[in-house]
């Protein structure tokens, strides 16, 4: 029998970030979905959480799978409604979980609290995804015994002209406060831009508060935040993507980057380099003078890498459909 036919997806999100909603619409090609968004807004406003939590009862009872996106205070309180009720378990863990920065107050694992949620999640999951190897490899020393599944995130190649490439160096992320440039390693691309001056560097997601902070060398051009098919415009001609990160569990905004057939140069951090591999440079972790001398390799290249090329042929979307139905299909038959 058709497994869409027979199978109810419960799909659980905290936002509507676009990798995961690249996920419901890679469920939905396969079952029948549902879903719940839970996020802080609804802590506060006592009618709103009674009329999440009714709703949360009433998809969780027809569902026969749920499928969360990350470890946090969302997916707790749905899995323990869902375990009453005896139903199938999946949880995407995507990195923050997982983390444990005390410096700049990052991750989970920093605070007690929050750290024994992850413990239990991991635990209780009937399968835990990992968007990375290194991702799987930390969730194993927290629970040896945990059924993880290795499942990278993926992308459908962008339908948009690649235009001819520019001497442009970009990064993007969301820079909000000091800990974030530190975590993305902005401070070592603005350390590189400073000894390439006769190189346009962008840099896209600075807020406006932190704007007035920096003060950037004259060959930055400083974005605000974007949508995402503003960013694909504004990478498509640029020749170098930078992420010169403290730890990326994955890494979206590289592979995005990637696919448009931008060089990465990269820190050797979390997944990054399982990402770009041979497609790219992969650096030391704060090691300006090897950024830098990368940044210039990166954009004197000419055809000997094919990031675009690594995307389509690793992250993309009919892999992970397949290995989606494989996961459910294999908890589908098992008792619960």
């Amino acid at each position: 029998m058709d497994m869409k036919s027979v199978s109810r997806v419960l799909f659980v999100k905290p936002s509507n970030s676009s990798f995961i909603e690249n996920d419901k619409t890679t469920l939905k090609k396969l079952y029948d979905v549902k879903e719940i968004l839970y996020n802080d807004s609804v802590k506060k406003k006592v009618l709103q959480r009674m009329a999440l939590y009714f709703n949360i009862f009433k998809k969780i009872i027809w569902c026969d799978v749920v499928f969360s996106w990350f470890g946090g205070y969302h997916t707790y309180i749905i899995l323990k409604i869902a375990q009453l009720f005896r139903k199938r378990r999946i949880t995407v863990i995507g990195g923050y979980e997982i983390a444990n920065i005390p410096d700049i107050e990052y991750g989970s694992m920093i605070n007690n609290e929050s750290k024994e949620r992850v413990k239990y999640i991991i635990h209780h999951s009937s399968v835990i995804i990992a968007v990375s190897k290194y991702v799987l490899n930390q969730i194993k020393n927290i629970d040896k015994k945990a059924h993880v599944e290795l499942v990278y995130n993926s992308m459908d190649l962008p339908e948009i002209t690649i235009p001819k490439k520019k001497r442009i160096v970009a990064t993007v992320g969301y820079f909000s406060d000091f800990n974030k440039v530190k975590l993305k390693g902005l401070d070592v691309f603005l350390e590189c831009a400073k000894r390439i001056e006769d190189v346009t560097f962008l840099i896209i997601g600075v807020d406006d508060t932190l704007r007035k902070k920096i003060v950037f060398p004259p060959n930055v051009i400083v974005r605000g935040r974007m949508d995402r098919d503003q960013v694909l415009r504004e990478l498509s001609s640029v020749k170098v993507y930078c992420q010169f990160s403290m730890l990326e569990s994955f890494g979206m905004a590289t592979l995005e980057a990637m696919s448009l057939n931008c060089l990465p140069v990269v820190s050797n951090r979390g997944a990054l380099p399982e990402l770009v591999r041979d497609s790219g440079y992969i650096v030391p972790y704060g090691d300006i003078e090897k950024s830098t001398a990368s940044i210039l390799k990166a954009l004197n290249q000419k055809n000997n890498f094919n990031p675009r090329k690594r995307v389509e042929t690793f992250f993309n979307n009919d892999k992970k459909i397949k290995k989606y139905q494989q996961i459910i299909s294999n908890i589908a038959s098992e008792v619960k």
